[in-house]
């Protein structure tokens, strides 16, 4: 099953706490080859739902940011959760190339 996830595009210098109090949870969505990095920002009930039902580095997770035009295939890379409430407190996805076959 493929998830799908709607984001928000962040400035990087904003900061987390403020992106928390705003009902969102951090993230950040890594390039396939390190070096193009996105902040991003999901909203806590996505949050909740994904950390449910996505298995961490395991699960193939659509991440689309209509501020931006990117629509791509990801992993879901990281997730740190807070250890009084449970909650998602950041998470980082990682792009991913679609190639046909591995070697």
């Amino acid at each position: 099953m493929e998830f799908t996830v709607q984001c928000e595009a962040r400035d990087a210098k904003t900061k987390p706490n403020a992106v928390r109090r705003a009902g969102s949870i951090p993230a950040v969505l890594y390039g396939h080859d390190g070096t193009n990095a996105v902040s991003i920002t999901v909203p806590n009930k996505t949050a909740e739902v994904l950390l449910k039902s996505v298995a961490v580095n395991n699960s193939i997770v659509s991440v689309q940011v209509p501020s931006l035009s990117l629509d791509c295939k990801s992993l879901l890379r990281d997730v740190q959760s807070d250890p009084v409430s449970q909650g998602c407190f950041t998470s980082a996805f990682l792009r991913f190339l679609p190639s046909p076959a591995f070697r």
